[in-house]
């Protein structure tokens, strides 16, 4: 890995994915660091977003629609609004299992998998059934701002977390 120096225009853009826990987009990190340095370019933000990505820094997610970034670089899976584009976090841990099955029947040595959910609330009125920070957390990004949004009527509802989904989850993962 290439030793890069950690320029104010990079700080700033890691600090913008930082701040974000709804997995913004690299218009919306532009908007927000251009509204704290207007000098520094689109293609400065871009080019930082592919740096940080590439050091381990954030993680680069891609998704239908616009790649989204996120500050937690731990092993995670996601799950996309089909309707509106929000995404969130799945609650659900990295199942290394998936990735020693693999190797077993391919003989690749598997160094790791993403899965990306896609999905819609069921209804825009469903009820977050658990107290879990995840998902308050998804709660608020589905309702949060999102550039990219289309359905208003997605956007203002919220992600069932019965435990009988968590577990159908589960059971497909």
């Amino acid at each position: 890995m290439k030793q890069r120096r950690e320029t104010r225009q990079r700080r700033i853009v890691r600090n913008a994915v930082q701040t974000h826990h709804d997995h913004p987009c690299a218009e919306q990190l532009y908007e927000d660091v251009n509204a704290i340095d207007s000098r520094i370019s689109r293609g400065t933000v871009y080019r930082n977003l592919n740096c940080l990505s590439e050091d381990g820094v954030i993680c680069h997610v891609r998704v239908p629609g616009a790649d989204r970034y996120d500050s937690r670089t731990d092993r995670h899976y996601h799950m996309i609004c089909m309707k509106c584009g929000t995404v969130i976090d799945v609650p659900m841990n990295y199942r290394n299992e998936i990735d020693l099955q693999i190797e077993e029947e391919t003989g690749y040595r598997v160094s790791r998998h993403r899965i990306i959910v896609e999905g819609s609330a069921r209804t825009a009125g469903a009820v977050i059934k658990r107290s879990d920070s995840v998902w308050k957390e998804a709660r608020r990004c589905h309702r949060g701002r999102n550039a990219h949004s289309g359905s208003s009527e997605c956007r203002s509802g919220s992600i069932s977390t019965a435990p009988a989904d968590l577990r159908r989850w589960s059971a497909i993962l």
